[in-house]
């Protein structure tokens, strides 16, 4: 015959769980579970940095994961810095649209301030740089303007002078 290892088990009264604990390595679900006092919080007191294998800590306690995306960015988007438009740009362009009103004066702001706005976004990276040559090329058709004015003015003036009118 056969010999199998059957190992009888009786079976639990309904509703009542068995709360003998029979094997020392199975667990006991029933029993209540033991209190354990915080883990200490770490404090760097030094010129050492904190260990980089312990979890940081955030604004509030927490320790924070190491997988957390920094500064709430989306995975492989670019960083876009907002940068200011230079204000020297804007003024080149106002003194060049003005120069309706102001004529000479206003195309030679526009020529000086628009030169001094692109060097500074040269080197500062600033925007406005289409506002800068605009109102460059604005001061620059400005000046060709007026002196063409007054060469006609000077040209009518001898001309009228000369016929005797």
């Amino acid at each position: 015959m056969t010999d199998y290892n059957f190992n009888p088990v009786t079976p639990e009264p309904h509703g009542q769980p068995n709360l003998k604990k029979s094997d020392p390595e199975q667990p006991n679900y029933y029993s209540s579970p033991q209190a354990q006092a915080p883990a200490p919080v770490p404090v760097n007191h030094g010129p050492y940095p904190q260990n980089p294998y312990q979890p940081q800590q955030n604004q509030y306690g927490h320790p924070q994961s190491p997988y957390a995306i920094q500064n709430h960015q989306a995975y492989n988007q670019p960083v876009y810095q907002q940068s200011s438009t230079n204000v020297l740009a804007v003024i080149a362009l106002a003194a060049g649209i003005a120069q309706v009103v102001l004529s000479f004066i206003g195309a030679i702001a526009a020529v000086v301030l628009g030169h001094l706005a692109l060097a500074q976004i040269k080197r500062t990276g600033d925007n406005g740089y289409g506002l800068a040559l605009t109102g460059l090329i604005l001061g620059y058709l400005g000046i060709a303007l007026s002196i063409l004015f007054i060469g006609y003015l000077i040209v009518v003036s001898v001309a009228g002078y000369s016929s005797g009118y």
